[in-house]
């Protein structure tokens, strides 16, 4: 287990990436944070330049997020945490100044992934070429994945694009540290793609056409008579 920070319960307002001065601060898959708040906590935690991660917590909802690099302290406030949108989508939070609990800690704290099992929500995800390397780098960059969470991934050969991934299954735990190359990545049908039952089921209630209405000649009918006598 990695080692935990003393200020485990400390408070830190929560803003929006969309709140930064510069909007080249801004990272996607990391959280970020002014440099000084930074300099204490990797102090405590003793990371010796490794990375670290903090446990954001909300009411009854937590997401473990990896720290981005520092911003200069004339450019943000103290005790002050910047999410992307789907983080504080994730926590349901607005990102105007929440005040939230954080908890830090080194990757130590985690087993390394071996497997994943992704589900993209858009299946034009299936047509990005090497999309594994892709993956790999944007996996890494995020660090820690918890089965049954989304996350946002930016793709490279998309230009950065943002796509939604659900976490299906993770090994050899549930929450797992994910770096380098050395897990393997296996995918479900994206969420835009109907199951293949289903599909098919659809398919033939389209074809499947009506029977043509079918009326029954009274003429033909043995006990049937005409209302008239033909001498009449």
């Amino acid at each position: 287990m990695g080692v935990w920070s003393t200020k485990m319960d400390q408070s830190f307002h929560a803003w929006s990436q969309e709140f930064l001065s510069d909007p080249s601060f801004a990272d996607s898959s990391t959280v970020l944070m002014c440099e000084l708040d930074w300099n204490d906590i990797t102090h405590e935690l003793q990371a010796d330049g490794g990375r670290i991660f903090v446990k954001l917590s909300s009411a009854d909802i937590s997401v473990i997020c990896s720290v981005g690099n520092p911003i200069r302290q004339y450019d943000v406030e103290r005790n002050a945490i910047f999410l992307p949108y789907w983080i504080l989508d994730r926590l349901n939070i607005l990102g105007y100044g929440d005040e939230i609990n954080a908890e830090f800690f080194l990757r130590d704290a985690f087993s390394e992934a071996t497997k994943i099992i992704l589900r993209p929500h858009i299946s034009r995800f299936y047509d990005v070429e090497d999309v594994k390397g892709d993956l790999e780098m944007a996996l890494t960059r995020v660090g820690v994945i918890e089965k049954g969470t989304t996350v946002m991934l930016p793709l490279s050969q998309l230009g950065g694009e943002l796509l939604a991934f659900d976490i299906m299954n993770t090994e050899p735990a549930s929450v797992v540290l994910c770096e380098g190359d050395e897990v393997a990545i296996e995918f479900e049908p994206a969420l835009d793609i109907p199951p293949t039952d289903h599909f098919e089921e659809a398919k033939e209630e389209e074809v499947k056409e009506e029977p043509a209405p079918t009326y029954r000649n009274p003429w033909r009918h043995k006990d049937f008579a005409p209302p008239y006598s033909r001498n009449d």
